[in-house]
């Protein structure tokens, strides 16, 4: 009989918390390498005092209501080698655009894929989204491959070689499998936002 296969780890390789300013160092890290924000629409970070604007940022949009981050973080050495989660919230359609990067040294391990179906599970329980978009410019093709490992449907070239894509509640529900993103995780993702 073939087995399915699992991602299941005796201990979860990273969680999901809020970034502080502590996390400048490790998130300048990854904001100042070229090939992590080519294609995110900014240039690369020049100092520390950058990463803590940036971190400055993610404290402003959640305050005011229009978005969340959250650091991935190593579990064995609390170590920030990303961020995932939302902006553009706009809380009365239930929409908002999703935005991710993390560290070259942790690319092509399937962390992003994990982290990405918690932020998803969030946004469609906690924060009550209808419908979850994502610009992806049309060189990033990592990027594009993770869109549509979360289902995420393609609609129109927006400007410039940017696509557009969306994942509604309706779809993601759906295609729904706790077994496959809750498995790595010891409880389910809420608990694991911290």
């Amino acid at each position: 009989m073939h087995r399915k296969k699992r991602y299941y780890q005796a201990q979860p390789l990273f969680y999901l918390r809020a970034l502080t300013e502590n996390d400048a160092p490790d998130v300048w890290s990854y904001l100042s390498r070229p090939e992590v924000v080519e294609h995110y629409g900014m240039d690369p970070l020049h100092n520390i005092k950058e990463a803590v604007e940036e971190i400055q940022w993610y404290h402003d949009i959640e305050s005011d209501g229009t978005g969340c981050r959250f650091a991935i973080v190593l579990q064995h050495n609390d170590r920030v080698i990303g961020s995932c989660g939302f902006h553009n919230w706009h809380q009365k359609s239930g929409r908002a655009e999703t935005a991710m990067e993390l560290h070259p040294a942790f690319w092509g391990r399937h962390i992003m894929t994990h982290a990405m179906h918690v932020i998803l599970e969030y946004g469609f329980r906690a924060m009550h989204l209808e419908i979850i978009t994502a610009l992806v410019k049309s060189e990033n093709i990592s990027s594009q491959r993770l869109m549509e490992k979360l289902h995420f449907q393609r609609t129109q070239i927006v400007k410039d070689g940017v696509y557009s894509y969306y994942l509604s509640k309706k779809d993601w529900q759906i295609r729904q499998d706790p077994e496959r993103y809750f498995s790595i995780w010891k409880k389910k993702p809420e608990a694991f936002i911290t």
